[in-house]
């Protein structure tokens, strides 16, 4: 069975470690879930070339060894000040990738493409 899923990899001591876009993706998908008034939004299915997920999360290699590139479509609660949610998404998930992984974001775009009304 071959694998067909794309990987980050570093060099780690005498190794590579390997780290999936789905698990990564998942990564931003959480921390992005843990700002209040903030959901995923639904993208369209294609990104242009090199962008790889789904489900309103999208991340590319960067320009340097380690880095990453991300583009996330939330919705947001009405009435919550959309810059402020953004930004705040924006440094919840750069905090993560770091934090978490290997992985230094280079640049993360968020893209506020709903608005939701809760009863």
């Amino acid at each position: 069975m071959t694998d067909n899923k794309l990987y980050f990899e570093t060099v780690c001591g005498d190794g590579t470690l390997k780290l999936s876009y789905d698990a990564a993706a998942a990564l931003i998908r959480t921390a992005a879930g843990e700002i209040s008034g903030v959901s995923e939004a639904m993208t369209p299915d294609t990104m242009p070339a090199g962008w790889h997920g789904s489900k309103g999360t999208w991340i590319a290699p960067g320009e340097t060894e380690n880095g990453c590139r991300v583009r996330m479509y939330i919705t947001v609660q009405l009435g919550d000040p959309l810059t402020a949610r953004a930004a705040a998404v924006q440094e919840k998930i750069k905090n993560a990738l770091e934090a978490s992984t290997f992985l230094t974001a280079e640049s993360v775009d968020v893209f506020v493409a709903g608005v939701r009304l809760d009863k």
